[in-house]
């Protein structure tokens, strides 16, 4: 394969913890973790001061962007690269996300590298079966704000990383049928860039490896609500948090479809032949976790 990587890899979500599983391991994912990652997140934001020139674009939800196309609802996360944000696509009423570049020329470059480097994932081999399981790049854009010009990119919306899914067993290993197609999509989609794209990931990690949600549409409606919304008041933003001069918005990731119980039963089929997406559906859950995405996401 000729060596066709940068220096600039694409930014992407992690991978798997330990493989083992064994009867000692609870079932399910920790209810516990969850509440803690809750309290970890709350307290774990960009700092106000990064909000400068060569930084961050003071976001506000209910903000419009790309002459009116994307209407921002919440914030899903943040990186040192970027601030990530669930939009609304006005064009089709759909819903992406929004990824916001600092706007320092060095993050520019990278973000500029970026783009090319998925448009070549949009381009290439659409019929190799690891294609769906890397994130595609829906748009992309320039918006000039405050602190210079900022380079954005629009996504599907996906949800958690593999970090965390790694938390909800307590870090004690995640199970072993779990592993086992979270490793194959991976290896599916390092197959894909590398055969048909040209392109070496260089940044496999678990915080690099995003988890499929399902019905984004149906996610939104059950847990954000109105998605109209009007531009949050700065002084009394529920999900925001004052540090120094600036208000933070606070993340809110869209609900795990990692949430879900599993039983011994459950397991032994995902392990012998069924597809964990089927086996949620099974358990009636909302979510589907039936692809892994390799993705810049936010760091």
């Amino acid at each position: 394969m000729a060596n066709t990587s940068t220096s600039r890899s694409i930014p992407v979500p992690p991978i798997h913890s330990k493989s083992a599983f064994s009867s000692g391991l609870t079932l399910s994912p920790s209810d516990s973790s969850s509440s803690d990652d809750e309290v970890e997140n709350a307290a774990d934001e960009e700092d106000s001061e990064d909000y400068c020139k060569g930084g961050y674009h003071p976001v506000h939800v209910g903000e419009e962007y790309k002459d009116g196309r994307y209407t921002v609802i919440r914030k899903l996360g943040w990186g040192h690269f970027s601030t990530v944000w669930l939009s609304r696509d006005n064009e089709n009423g759909k819903h992406v996300a929004l990824k916001v570049v600092r706007s320092a020329a060095h993050y520019t470059e990278t973000a500029i590298d970026e783009i090319k480097l998925l448009q070549k994932v949009v381009e290439a081999g659409p019929d190799h079966p690891g294609r769906k399981h890397v994130v595609s790049l829906l748009d992309s854009f320039e918006h000039k704000g405050p602190h210079g010009n900022h380079v954005c990119m629009v996504f599907e919306v996906l949800g958690e990383n593999l970090l965390g899914l790694i938390k909800r067993w307590n870090h004690r290993g995640i199970p072993a049928p779990l592993v086992k197609q979270i490793a194959k999509q991976v290896l599916l989609g390092l197959d894909h860039l590398h055969r048909n794209c040209g392109i070496i990931h260089t940044d496999l990690k678990p915080e690099n490896v995003l988890i499929e949600i399902g019905d984004v549409e149906q996610i939104v409606a059950t847990h954000v609500g109105d998605t109209t919304p009007k531009h949050e008041a700065k002084t009394s933003n529920p999900n925001g948090r004052r540090r120094r001069r600036t208000l933070i918005t606070g993340s809110q990731p869209l609900p795990s479809p990692l949430n879900a119980s599993f039983s011994s039963s459950d397991l032994a089929r995902l392990n012998s032949s069924a597809s964990l997406n089927s086996m949620l559906h099974n358990n009636a859950s909302k979510y589907y976790m039936n692809r892994c995405f390799l993705f810049r996401a936010l760091s």
